[in-house]
């Protein structure tokens, strides 16, 4: 897997492992008391434990249970799909410098793909969360990296100049972030699809 996988910064959600074991525990305490009768007629309630063992209970345990295997299933198979479809991207440099790019392929230096010049921009064929790393051609200075998202086709190097800001070119890519990275509107969710630094590198 590539770097990118490693240094994901989503955490699972909590509590669903401690709460698929309790469910285990049930069905086990569930499959023990299968045969045994029960003469009251009142409402059950199959969180207290002590009705485990009851034909209803039982199979409102299993139910949540196998409700619960299946989701996770259908997850893990939605998210290999994603990572496994390719996809174009367009990285501009709007920076002032020239830049190298790299592809970081779990290695420590990455693979190198070339320069990019200032105000140009590097096509790429790639898959959801690769990542590239970007160095001062002139300095060898890491400036950062970039992480693809399969909702976004088009990425920038920010620019520093005011300058650069007011130019055509400038704002045709601005254009087609919103276009093509349709969840770049969103500030809270925006820091996936800016460029980032490792201060560990």
């Amino acid at each position: 897997d590539d770097e990118s996988e490693t240094s994901s910064r989503r955490g699972m959600r909590p509590g669903v492992g401690a709460r698929a074991l309790r469910l285990i525990c049930l069905a086990l305490v569930v499959t023990s008391g299968r045969g045994e009768g029960e003469d009251d007629e009142s409402e059950i309630e199959c969180d207290d434990i002590a009705n485990a063992h009851l034909e209803e209970c039982r199979m409102h345990y299993e139910g949540q249970l196998s409700a619960m295997i299946q989701a996770r299933s259908k997850g893990v198979a939605e998210r290999k799909k994603k990572q496994d479809k390719d996809f174009v991207a367009h990285i501009w440099n709007l920076m002032d410098e020239k830049v190298n790019v790299r592809f970081m392929d779990g290695s420590k230096q990455g693979v190198d793909v070339g320069d990019l010049e200032s105000m140009e921009d590097y096509v790429t064929n790639t898959y959801h969360h690769h990542t590239f790393r970007f160095h001062n051609k002139r300095t060898g200075e890491i400036m950062g990296k970039l992480t693809m998202y399969e909702d976004c086709k088009v990425y920038f190097l920010p620019p520093k100049s005011r300058k650069t800001m007011a130019t055509p070119l400038y704002k045709k890519v601005m254009e087609d972030v919103k276009t093509h990275c349709p969840g770049y509107a969103n500030e809270e969710g925006r820091w996936k699809y800016e460029i980032w630094f490792d201060k560990a590198e």
